[in-house]
């Protein structure tokens, strides 16, 4: 009878840390989908702002989202910062442009110091001082470009949005361009939101 009772016993205890077992696997898999469903809507939702901002900037090439992030460690152990495209649309009949990983953040040296006091850029690439970003866009027909940065609650800048030109005829007039910025700068907001509240 006590072998019984401690079989029954033993058998509820394991039947019991196998639900739970189940359960946390199955709380783990559905946080998982869940956290793939939003980063998909949210990054619906980005693009849907990327393509609206070039609907509203008529003649504009591109718009899109740069992040900043952490390389893999090298063999001696050191990290660098770099750059990646995120979400980029173009406008119809356009073909995206190659996206491009681990940009040296060294390339941005150029806008670094407006994007950490939260100021938009507005630049020719011509007139960029900085030589290894200027050859870098030129080839990639970026003529023109306006920027604001991304960021995070911490005060850190973890990326830019960037609306680009690949003619300067096609450049906004100046009275417009504070107007054009502007624009950039809310779909930057808006993106930003959603940085902060996946962080």
């Amino acid at each position: 009878m006590l072998r019984f009772v401690r079989t029954a016993v033993a058998i509820t205890i394991l039947s019991a840390v196998g639900l739970m077992t189940y359960g946390l696997g199955l709380y783990r898999q559905q946080t998982h989908e869940q956290s793939l469903w939003v980063n998909i809507e949210f990054n619906r939702l980005i693009s849907a702002a990327l393509a609206k901002l070039l609907e509203d900037v008529p003649h504009a090439s591109v718009a899109r989202v740069a992040l900043i992030h952490a390389t893999e460690p090298t063999v001696a152990g050191a990290q660098r910062l770099a750059i990646d495209h995120a979400n980029t649309m173009v406008p119809p009949g356009r073909t995206v442009p190659e996206y491009q990983r681990n940009i040296p953040l060294s390339q941005w040296n150029e806008d670094m110091e407006a994007y950490a006091a939260r100021r938009c850029v507005v630049h020719q690439t011509r007139q960029l001082a900085n030589a290894e970003f200027r050859e870098r866009l030129l080839p990639l027909q970026v003529v023109y470009y306006i920027a604001c940065p991304l960021v995070g609650a911490n005060g850190i800048v973890y990326g830019a949005v960037f609306l680009t030109w690949d003619d300067l005829a096609n450049i906004p007039p100046p009275a417009d361009l504070d107007a054009v910025v502007k624009q950039v700068r809310s779909v930057t907001v808006m993106i930003g939101r959603y940085y902060r509240r996946m962080a």
